[in-house]
């Protein structure tokens, strides 16, 4: 854990308003919900997954997860986020949640023993000093056959929104680091990046999504004109397709951990 690696604890308001207040926050439910329930949970629908869920803020898949019966664990670094995720699972009727207060680098050593059906890493790796610590910890996470669904801001999808802006400045230095205490990410990730790692770490790549392919590219006067239910709707269209994914402001990688047997074949 650094110093550096960004605490939500005095945002959480702001996160929660900004973010999940927002068409941003629908979208983001809506697809992550609509991948699990292809992906995850229409195999076996009678299976209850074991879930950890790493740096998991509000919780909002966790809670949903819960909701239907999954055994679930719920990690961040963030006190004051682990509150008021608690009080959202109690507004929705939910307490069979397992709450830990712990840095995502800390955590393999906190849930030693456990082996989890699905791990999910959503936007953490990009508020993080060294994202690469991040990884390692996530990998010490799997074991054989571990699903795992990780989510990251996209640096491809930052450089697009600088060139439209005509920060050209930015674009050549490679650097779009934010602010710590803002809700602009402190490392943008490159999606070919967690590919390697994939790769490396003998995890199969079963989908890849794009969240907000296109939406945020959308000029204020013209968003004014398009609904939310149809801007919806075209991002649930592209969120598979290429080359939308690569320019999505989020991507998301679901994938499996191999078996021994199946590395060695």
């Amino acid at each position: 854990m650094s110093k550096k690696d960004q605490n939500f604890d005095e945002l959480v308001a702001h996160f929660e308003h900004k973010v999940y207040g927002s068409l941003k926050g629908k979208l983001r439910l809506k697809l992550l919900k609509q991948e699990f329930s292809a992906q995850c949970l229409m195999k076996d629908p009678l299976q209850k997954l074991k879930v950890l869920d790493v740096a998991g803020g509000l919780s909002q898949m966790a809670i949903w997860l819960a909701k239907l019966g999954h055994e679930v664990t719920v990690a961040d670094i963030s006190i004051n986020m682990l509150q008021r995720a608690k009080e959202m699972a109690q507004e929705e009727g939910v307490d069979n949640i397992q709450w830990l207060h712990c840095p995502l680098q800390q955590l393999p050593e906190f849930v030693k023993g456990n082996k989890y059906d699905l791990v999910m890493a959503h936007a953490i790796l990009e508020w993080l000093d060294q994202p690469l610590q991040g990884l390692q910890a996530i990998e010490q996470l799997l074991s054989s056959q571990t699903l795992l669904s990780l989510s990251f801001y996209n640096h491809h999808a930052i450089t697009i929104h600088n060139l439209l802006r005509g920060n050209f400045h930015k674009v050549n230095s490679g650097i779009y680091r934010g602010e710590k205490g803002g809700l602009t990410p402190l490392n943008p990730i490159k999606p070919e990046w967690i590919r390697e790692w994939c790769v490396a770490q003998n995890v199969s790549i079963l989908s890849e999504m794009g969240l907000r392919t296109f939406s945020d590219y959308i000029p204020k006067n013209n968003s004014k004109k398009i609904s939310e239910e149809d801007i919806i709707a075209m991002e649930m269209k592209l969120s598979h397709q290429q080359p939308f994914i690569g320019m999505a402001r989020y991507v998301h990688f679901l994938g499996r951990k191999k078996e021994l047997l199946d590395v060695i074949e």
